[in-house]
């Protein structure tokens, strides 16, 4: 396959089922079986907003940026809360209270449960 056209086709047929990948580089060929995942599922489709902030499953690209898994609980505005807490803009919230908050409601449910 020499084009992005004809790998796109083969890349949204293929949604939830694995592919083989055969690609050189440096001269060497390497191949590896990947499962193609919805793109679309695994980007944000909502927010949450509280006391000035917004945050929100973290997306494709940023889990990209930062090397770890989508769905993190991503800050894209810090608010007053966050702020005064010294989170900045761009982080991602692991927990709350040192209880694990791997996604936006686990996270709010956290937050609810603050004084």
């Amino acid at each position: 396959m020499t084009d992005f056209i004809a790998l796109e086709e083969v890349m949204d047929s293929s949604v939830g089922q694995p592919v083989e990948i055969v690609l050189e580089r440096g001269g060497n060929e390497c191949s590896s079986t990947v499962r193609v995942q919805d793109l679309h599922a695994i980007t944000p489709c909502c927010f949450l907003q509280a006391f000035g902030g917004i945050v929100h499953a973290l997306s494709y690209q940023q889990a990209r940026n930062f090397r770890v898994e989508v769905g993190k609980v991503y800050v894209a505005e810090t608010g007053f809360m966050l702020g005064k807490a010294g989170v900045s803009n761009h982080c991602i919230i692991t927990s709350v209270n040192k209880v694990s908050t791997p996604d936006v409601e686990t996270f709010a449910q956290q937050i609810n449960q603050l004084p």
